[in-house]
């Protein structure tokens, strides 16, 4: 995913696309990214020029909002030990300290933070104003959906999300998501939407001939990804798909 205050190339996608690989271009600007809580490992910020700290570091607490617990977040460029932005690099560093962030690494231009895996942190006496959503917020909304001046919490969400509570790759890949709780029978719901994909992938590859696992198609869009069990069902085929 990239995210900047504006596209400076305007072909960020197109970029993108035509390599071959996945892209999604969004804007922090007044309303959370279309994305539920806790879904990203790692985020990766390189000179995307975020004020992370300004409006109470509202956009520094969205990708908060997206970030695992336990996941990392990867800034690059400016303010990192930047010339002239001494301010704008402590203010960062002092944001990230009020949510308790580990500081993995600072090498350069680049610094490494590690969000914690607890509900621990807030609240704390810190200068930016941060405090805990109240529990009847649901950190998922996200569309159409104002941004918040709140640190969510994991604890708002039923299930394990955190780094290392998930399986590892690729046994994620089919195993019931934590979020597939949240419906009736949700897991086996999930387990048979998992095997009707594989059967169904099966059939357009060998009884309609499509090309899928051949270098004719790379680009996939699934346009009712419901569990994502078509795009799993392709994870050995040199496609990536947006769902």
């Amino acid at each position: 995913m990239y995210f900047a205050p504006r596209d400076s190339h305007k072909s960020q996608i197109q970029f993108a696309l035509e390599r071959g690989i996945p892209a999604f271009s969004a804007m922090l600007g007044t309303r959370r990214l279309p994305f539920p809580a806790f879904g990203f490992d790692l985020v990766h910020c390189s000179r995307c020029l975020i004020p992370f700290t300004a409006y109470n570091a509202t956009y520094f607490i969205e990708v908060d909002r997206l970030l695992l617990p336990g996941g990392y977040l990867v800034i690059y460029g400016p303010p990192v030990q930047w010339p002239k932005q001494d301010k704008e690099w402590s203010d960062l560093q002092g944001v990230a300290r009020a949510l308790c962030y580990e500081l993995i690494a600072v090498d350069g231009n680049t610094v490494i933070w590690k969000k914690p895996v607890e509900d621990t942190c807030l609240p704390n006496n810190n200068e930016f104003g941060l405090e805990s959503c109240v529990d009847l917020d649901d950190p998922s909304s996200a569309w159409y959906f104002k941004l918040k001046k709140c640190v969510s919490r994991r604890s708002s969400i039923k299930g394990e999300y955190g780094i290392g509570t998930i399986p590892e790759w690729p046994g994620r890949l089919t195993a019931p998501s934590p979020r597939s709780t949240h419906l009736r029978n949700g897991a086996d719901v999930y387990e048979a939407d998992t095997k009707r994909w594989v059967r169904k992938v099966a059939h357009y590859k060998n009884s309609l001939n499509v090309k899928l696992g051949t270098p004719a198609i790379r680009n996939v869009m699934d346009m009712n990804a419901f569990f994502g069990g078509f795009a799993a069902a392709l994870i050995s085929d040199p496609v990536w798909v947006m769902n």
